[in-house]
This record gives C-alpha cells, sequence and structure tokens, in this order.
C-alpha cells in the first residue's frame, strides 16, 4: 500500500506519482483549523435552505453512514466503537475522542472509490473544451454537481464537554483519468462551518460549495479551483464546477476533550420548532447569503 492513502495516517506526507495502472487514490489532507463557528440556532435553521434559498443539498443516505466504508478512520487517534441504525434512518455513532496529542480529534470518512451507497451522480469525464479530453475517464458515483452543498443534521446525545464538528471532503482525481493526469497536486481538501456543541444540542452541518475552506489548492493545476492564484491553506472560496464532478472524499470531523466517549446521533431531525422562530433564524441567513463579497475562482475551460 502506497503510505500516501493508508486511511489511518495522522498527518500529511509528501505524496510520489502513482505507479502507472492505478487509478486515482487519495492523500488525505487534515481540517486543522476549526474555520468559522456557528452556535445551533443558525445551524438547525440551515434545514430550510434546500426549500428556499439554495435548490438542493447533499444529504448522506442512511445506507452511506451504514456502509462499512464510512467507518474508515481518516485521521486522528480516536475509533468508531459502535453504530446503529434506527427505525427513523438516523445513525448512532458512539466514539472515542483522540488522544492529546490530536487535540481530541478524529474524523470519519468514505474516501475513494466512495461506496455506492452515497448516491452520487454519474460523470462523463470531461466538460466542453476540456484541453485534457484524450485522458478523461468517466466514472460512476463520482459528481456531486448537482447539488449545491452538503448537510448533515446531528445531535450531540451523550458525553462531557463541549465538541466541535465540521464537515469535509476532497476533491480531484489523482491517478490516469486525473487533470492533468497521475498528480497528486489535483488533491484539495475542503471544509464546511465548524459548530460548537454541547451535551443534549441539535445542529446541522453545512459544506456550501459557493464559500468553502480550502486545504492543499496552492499548487493546484487548471481546471481546478484557484489554478493559479496560490491559495493559503484555511482560507475560503468556491468549489468549481470541475472539482463538484471529482469528490474522492466525504466525512466529517469532532474534535473535543482527548480520550472522551461520545455519541452521535446523525441524520436526526429534532420537534419541529415553531415556524417563526425558523423563519427568523432563515432570514438571517439568507441575508448573510446575500452580503457575501464576489469570489474569486478559477478561470478554467470547464467553468460556465
Amino acid at each position: 500500500m502506497n503510505p500516501c492513502d493508508h486511511p489511518r495516517r495522522k498527518r500529511p506526507l509528501p505524496c510520489p506519482a502513482r505507479p502507472a495502472g492505478h487509478d486515482a487514490q487519495r492523500g488525505l489532507r487534515t481540517l486543522s483549523s476549526p474555520g468559522r463557528r456557528r452556535r445551533p440556532l443558525l445551524a438547525l435553521a440551515g434545514w430550510l435552505l434546500p426549500a428556499c434559498a439554495l435548490g438542493g443539498l447533499y444529504r448522506f443516505p442512511a445506507a452511506e453512514l451504514m456502509d462499512a466504508q464510512f467507518a474508515t478512520q481518516a485521521w486522528g487517534s480516536g475509533t468508531l466503537d459502535t453504530r446503529q441504525l434506527l427505525a427513523d434512518d438516523s445513525v448512532v455513532l458512539g466514539l472515542t475522542l483522540g488522544t492529546a496529542g490530536d487535540a481530541g480529534k478524529t474524523a470519519l470518512g468514505d474516501s475513494w472509490p466512495v461506496a455506492a451507497a452515497a448516491s452520487l451522480a454519474w460523470d462523463g469525464g470531461y466538460l466542453p473544451g476540456d484541453p485534457d479530453e484524450p485522458h478523461a475517464q468517466s466514472h460512476a458515483n463520482v459528481s456531486i454537481a448537482e447539488w449545491q452543498g452538503i448537510q448533515l443534521p446531528v445531535l450531540y446525545a451523550a458525553g462531557s464537554g463541549e465538541i466541535t464538528l465540521k464537515l469535509f471532503m476532497n476533491t480531484g482525481m489523482t491517478g490516469p483519468s486525473g487533470y492533468p493526469v497521475s498528480s497528486w497536486q489535483n488533491d484539495t481538501a475542503w471544509g464546511g462551518q465548524a459548530v460548537t456543541l454541547a451535551v443534549g444540542q441539535t445542529a446541522v452541518l453545512n459544506l456550501d460549495f459557493d464559500l468553502a475552506q480550502a486545504w492543499n489548492a496552492a499548487d493546484n493545476p487548471s481546471p481546478h479551483s484557484g489554478a493559479g492564484e496560490a491559495w493559503l491553506d484555511g482560507a475560503w472560496h468556491a468549489v468549481n464546477e470541475r472539482d463538484r464532478r471529482e469528490i474522492t472524499n466525504l466525512g466529517f470531523e469532532v474534535y473535543g476533550p482527548a480520550g472522551a466517549g461520545i455519541t452521535l446521533r446523525l441524520n436526526f431531525i429534532p420537534e419541529p420548532l415553531t415556524a417563526h422562530v425558523l423563519a427568523a433564524a432563515a432570514a438571517m441567513l439568507l441575508t448573510r447569503r446575500g452580503r457575501r463579497p464576489e469570489l474569486r475562482t478559477s478561470q478554467s475551460p470547464q467553468q460556465g
């Protein structure tokens, strides 16, 4: 196994070129900054966004959260101890958080090839005008371009102390079907808004493709996001069209008291709040969304 592909490594490794005959695999990067934090009221209001603002967010199917591949530890020294599917299609996870050396961090994800249970879309391998058409290959279950972001409702059901969670994904094929071919520079890690919860609190985690936290993008080649712009790690940018069609890892990160045992309930929808409270919170989010500055993105042939 190439050490760059080891699911349990704790830090990014310098990755050599992949030997011929191997398809894209992942060099996972940790999202080391907690990023912007949102408290539960505003995060919960994000549940309304698919209907009134975004026009569609990807939500993890229960089958994906229960898939053996989703249990892969992406980084950190924590462990997934138990997993249970409930009648309402929510999934209860029992985890032990990482050690103090990892700041109590662990991350669970579904890395390349993403499991069929994720129900992502097929991608034809190139967009019109792509200069790399001779190398482009189609892939099933790899494109998330039909959605505007990722969403995951979560209940912090049991534990001790506050925890912080965020969604992450990796984009960019790095094997022979990549853009350009067989290049680790294609890989970018993206993080969503961080949310801090106390025991008993509920939130909706979001990763917005129009404004996500980018890592390992400084050397991105065209046609990937930020090509030639030398983005700094942890800066917030848009995920371009090409990268939305090359999803190689999906998951979430959690960190809190080192070594603590916690219980999370994913895809949990709380009892309905009063309509005016939800509407007011959603309106605040929409107002903030409308005031975002114009985003700079890679001017590659794949956009538009």
